[in-house]
């Protein structure tokens, strides 16, 4: 008898609560922590392993603790493989329901541009303030801590500003100003346009859906395309239709061991391609590898009973799943307005006590909340009234 048929078919009713919303949340949340601690203490290696005495044992203890903060990359690839789960579950559930592609495309619009919008216009308040105003040391790369300087950098010039709003950030042109969470968006954008016809495809013949996805990242991932915006998104498009697969799976329309083709091809790629590779697709590779790490877990958390229990824990953070998008589209412009005024008080020179982190992070998250009233709530009612029509 399959593995399959003696689990518990439980996904309909577990996929109508806020687990995977506050999974979101909580991934959105790990982001904010891990760049309030770079920009707004010392750092490890370039501040507490050169006085750890002038530290108290509690003040270590967080020294430690938010070490975990410090991947906020990975965070961003549960994202990809969260958007299409929730994208192709929510389609293939309605199989008797024609795919009004217009109507898709208008919801993926008021979705992603309301936030957009409104972070761009933060961002330029923002970084013109901080740059031409005030003058502060991190808009002119002159902190004390070089990663920063070598990764803030503000670009408000009107062709970036076209970039980010057509989505080819971080290919064509740079995110706009010192949003730098805005590349992951330019791939959530159009994986979002690509999925109708994925899914013209896949209703006609599921396994040739994937199959071409799969070839799509093989010839992404050896360079093999010409076009720099089709490179980029096909070397991700495999981690997003991991999410998809999953949905699948869990729906029982493919069984779970199609997860070992993608797989093999991904290790395949990366034997290829790494560990020692240079190539500049590399990243994407382990990326992939990653997102098969979070898709076991989901499957995991989904499907088995005896994991239940861990689900009350995600539907406390179903509130921060609700506004995680603003959260992450304006967060880091903030807490580099922050570091700046922090550094002009205090003479160049970066917190040494966790105080200042805290705050902004509280700070961030009210604002955050605030802000997704505007940028969300009145576009999600519009989504969800044209859904119950």
């Amino acid at each position: 008898m399959s593995v399959l048929k003696q689990l518990p078919i439980q996904t309909k009713a577990i996929l109508n609560t806020s687990i995977l919303n506050g999974i979101r949340g909580l991934a959105a949340l790990y982001v904010l922590v891990g760049h309030a601690r770079w920009l707004l203490w010392e750092g490890y290696n370039g501040g507490y392993i050169l006085h750890p005495k002038t530290y108290s044992w509690s003040t270590k203890i967080l020294v430690y603790a938010f070490a975990i903060f410090g991947k906020g990359h990975i965070a961003v690839i549960l994202f990809f493989v969260l958007s299409g789960f929730v994208i192709h579950y929510s389609t293939i559930k309605q199989d008797k329901i024609k795919f009004d592609i217009p109507d898709y495309l208008k919801r993926r619009f008021l979705r992603i541009y309301p936030p957009l919008i409104f972070c761009m216009l933060l961002t330029l308040i923002l970084d013109f303030t901080g740059k031409y105003v005030f003058g502060y040391s991190i808009y002119f790369q002159r902190t004390p801590v070089p990663l920063i300087n070598s990764n803030i950098i503000s670009n408000l010039n009107w062709m970036t500003a076209v970039g980010n709003l057509l989505m080819v950030q971080n290919v064509y042109t740079p995110v706009w100003g010192t949003n730098g969470p805005l590349w992951s968006l330019m791939y959530e954008w159009w994986f979002y346009m690509l999925y109708p016809l994925i899914y013209y495809v896949y209703k006609k013949n599921k396994y040739l859906c994937y199959t071409i996805v799969w070839l799509l990242f093989i010839l992404a991932s050896n360079g093999l395309f010409d076009n720099k915006l089709a490179s980029s998104v096909f070397n991700y498009l495999l981690c997003w239709s991991l999410g998809a697969l999953l949905a699948d799976v869990l729906l029982e329309k493919i069984s779970l061991y199609w997860f070992i083709v993608p797989f093999v091809i991904c290790v395949i790629e990366f034997s290829i391609n790494g560990p020692y590779s240079k190539s500049i697709y590399q990243p994407a590779i382990v990326d992939t590898l990653i997102g098969f790490v979070f898709t076991a877990l989901l499957f995991a958390l989904l499907k088995f009973k005896t994991l239940f229990s861990l689900h009350s824990i995600f539907d406390r953070f179903n509130l921060l799943g609700d506004y995680s998008y603003t959260l992450y589209v304006i967060h880091l412009p903030i807490l580099v307005m922050i570091n700046g005024i922090v550094l002009s008080l205090t003479g160049n020179r970066m917190p040494q006590n966790f105080y200042i982190m805290f705050i902004s992070i509280a700070f961030v998250l009210v604002t955050a909340y605030s802000i997704h009233f505007l940028t969300e709530i009145p576009f999600r009612r519009k989504i969800v009234a044209k859904v119950i029509k």
